[in-house]
């Protein structure tokens, strides 16, 4: 018998091992307890074990790769198995969904919760749902393991935004000054000093710097990328500083600097944005290793290094300062659409930008004058006179991801300005902001007390109903909706006037135009008047307080009706209504009736006139210990009643020539009768000879 292959699989989450199972898509890791989707592959008849394996050894060698952050090596393997597979027919979403976790350096680690969560050492700028990788992943996956994949890259999307939600906060740099200080690093101690050297040049030379210090620790990861991505993409130079070649070897640590040498913008400036500070001889780099040429090596050996490094400084500044004057010299131009934004004609402009949106590779200034456009800003003379944070603008957002870094700090100056601007926005006299909170306290006191009220006198009004509604009256059961009605309406009303409280007018689009909507009130209504527009912190407390009330009388309602509903339920074979404390019968349904001695917590008094009066469905009539009386007629002309039995209670019955069994001659027994109740109080006059077969009960 043949031996049937194991095949498995390295999990991209821990590197634990998977053995697939026998139709088995999905399996679950033993060591992270992850749901981890199996390649496709794996499950095609028609393809050779050994081809199977060779496949499923490349995967794994580049899942190690990329657990060890080397997320480049990892890309290309994973790239070489999605390419082989193609040309072998084989529809597989793995290779293609591993390359998304590659370009974004995926990494997952516990939360507090221990489960799985993600982390992207290579944030990007573009969002995952534009990626092709992704959506041949999605074309090739079954549904259900869409359903994960999907899950995951929105844990992705989420992370990616995060990082550059904080680029947009981040101040742009000259220098980006790289060092490990975690204790992974041998040579922290000595890195640090250096840097301290370092950031004394930078400064004598008026350099704005970011050090990278405290980010490596391992507690921190989740928040590693976000400050580094920032850094990478909005500094002009970096400085690596790497006293030891083990060092260099830490993947996580190469990571970032690699990304740096990567970028498009730097294109042939390689040399002049680049500069490590290391006691390596240069003559024994490995320049393809390590990614840089000798003659951006600063040898910390060398007691003269920090004259180096001000030669290099000076050299790469010089020449820095020459390709942003370049730049800036044609920033944000478009000729002749900037002439006709100046013009104020922004429908022309918007459709001529339009169409440049349209191609692959969009330049920042059609991003930067679709912004202008946008907000009819006739030009850069125009762009103080407008109140807006541009970082909640989609155009200001892709002028910042697609510009170059020195209009990365044009852009940063302005959006200073603007926010600067809108601090006024919220600058209103102290004494003012005093009085405003106090008339805030008192305005929400006084909107409480209204909602007690209200809410009061309908809870009132809910347990009057029933006692109402219980007289089973139909002018009462008008009256009280009537009633009920109108007062509801007024609470509903203070409790959507509670709720609204902090409502603000339709039609304001951001942060901005609610800042502008309040400096106006501020600034135009006295401190009394603004509160009631205004009810700032007390507003929450208002809402949850409404809420509070609301439920209790929906509860109080609810609770009235599933006590009555019940009641009626245990009760359905008689009717009644009931005054305060004491049930009257009014009738029944059923050929065998009782009469309990109490309907809930309320005490049976007496059966009404003519309750029963001709039910010829009725058979036997058993009165339980409680009721008082029998009224006029209550059970008279009843054809078939046979069956009396009295409860010990009863004091009194129908009047005379109204007696309660008054022509219900076919009664054969009566239990209970006692003295002070006779046979003619309930029969009537010659009841012998109407009902001369009448037997006493016992």
């Amino acid at each position: 018998m043949e031996k049937e292959t194991t095949f498995i699989l390295t999990c991209p989450k821990c590197g634990g091992q998977i053995i697939k199972g026998n139709n088995q898509q999905i399996a679950t890791c033993e060591e992270c307890n992850s749901l981890i989707p199996l390649p496709s592959f794996l499950y095609k008849e028609d393809l050779d074990d050994n081809i199977k394996l060779n496949i499923l050894e490349k995967l794994n060698r580049a899942c190690l790769l990329q657990l060890d952050y080397q997320f480049h090596r990892a890309y290309n393997i994973y790239d070489k198995v999605a390419k082989a597979n193609e040309q072998n027919n084989i529809n597989d979403f793995y290779p293609y969904w591993c390359k998304v976790l590659s370009q974004y350096g995926v990494m997952y680690q516990l939360n507090d919760h221990l489960e799985n969560e993600v982390v992207c050492y290579r944030a990007s700028m573009d969002s995952i749902y534009t990626n092709p990788n992704y959506k041949k992943a999605l074309e090739c996956a079954s549904l259900s393991i869409q359903t994960i994949i999907k899950k995951e890259a929105q844990q992705i999307e989420d992370y990616l935004k995060l990082s550059y939600s904080a680029l947009y906060n981040f101040e742009p740099v000259d220098v980006c000054l790289y060092v490990d200080d975690s204790d992974d690093n041998p040579s922290k101690i000595k890195d640090l000093k250096i840097v301290e050297d370092v950031k004394k040049v930078l400064d004598s030379r008026k350099c704005k710097t970011f050090i990278t210090s405290d980010l490596f620790d391992i507690n921190k990861r989740a928040e590693l990328e976000k400050n580094l991505f920032a850094a990478i993409e909005s500094s002009s130079m970096m400085i690596v500083v790497s006293s030891s070649l083990k060092h260099f070897s830490n993947n996580l640590f190469r990571n970032t600097w690699m990304r740096y040498l990567r970028h498009p913008e730097l294109k042939e400036t390689i040399s002049n944005r680049f500069i490590v500070m290391t006691d390596l001889d240069p003559n024994v780099v490995d320049e393809k290793e390590l990614g840089i040429n000798k003659e951006m090596i600063v040898n910390t050996r060398d007691h003269k290094y920090l004259s180096v490094l001000g030669v290099m400084l000076d050299r790469n500044l010089k020449y820095l300062k020459y390709k942003d004057q370049e730049i800036l010299e044609n920033a944000f131009k478009l000729d002749e659409i900037t002439a006709v934004i100046e013009k104020g004609n922004f429908e022309e402009a918007k459709g001529a930008l339009n169409i440049l949106v349209g191609d692959d590779d969009v330049n920042y200034a059609v991003w930067w004058n679709l912004y202008l456009v946008k907000n009819k800003i006739q030009g850069a003379s125009q762009l103080d006179k407008k109140l807006i944070d541009p970082r909640l603008d989609y155009y200001y957002q892709m002028t910042y991801k697609s510009s170059p870094r020195v209009i990365k700090k044009k852009l940063y100056d302005y959006m200073i300005n603007a926010l600067d601007k809108l601090q006024i926005l919220d600058e209103v006299d102290s004494k003012y902001e005093e009085e405003l909170v106090k008339y805030q306290k008192e305005e929400y006191r006084h909107r409480r007390n209204r909602l007690i009220r209200d809410f009061g006198i309908v809870l009132l009004v809910n347990i009057l109903s029933f006692i109402t509604l219980s007289l089973g009256s139909v002018v009462s059961v008008i009256i009280f909706v009537l009633i009920f009605g109108t007062t509801f309406s007024f609470a509903l009303r203070q409790y959507v006037l509670a709720y609204n409280s902090e409502k603000l007018p339709i039609g304001l689009r951001n942060e901005v135009d609610v800042r502008k909507y309040y400096h106006k009130i501020k600034t135009s209504l006295p401190a009394n008047q603004a509160s009631r527009l205004i009810l700032g912190t007390y507003a929450k407390k208002l809402k949850v307080f409404a809420n509070i009330l609301l439920i209790s009388c929906s509860i109080i309602s609810a609770g009235f009706i599933v006590k009555e509903v019940s009641y009626k339920i245990i009760n359905n074979d008689i009717n009644y209504y009931y005054i305060f404390n004491r049930v009257i019968i009014t009738g029944g349904n059923d050929k065998n009736i009782v009469i309990p001695t109490k309907i809930g917590n309320k005490k049976v008094y007496r059966v009404a006139d003519r309750a029963f009066y001709k039910n010829n469905k009725i058979e036997t009539i058993t009165f339980n210990n409680g009721v008082v009386k029998i009224g006029n007629e209550a059970f008279a002309n009843c054809e078939n009643l046979k069956e009396v039995i009295l409860p010990a209670s009863l004091q009194r019955v129908g009047e005379s020539g109204s007696e309660s069994f008054k022509d219900s001659t076919n009664i054969e027994v009566v239990y209970g009768t006692k003295a002070g109740i006779s046979y003619r109080d309930l029969f009537g006059e010659n009841w012998e000879e109407k009902m001369h077969h009448l037997k006493s009960g016992e």
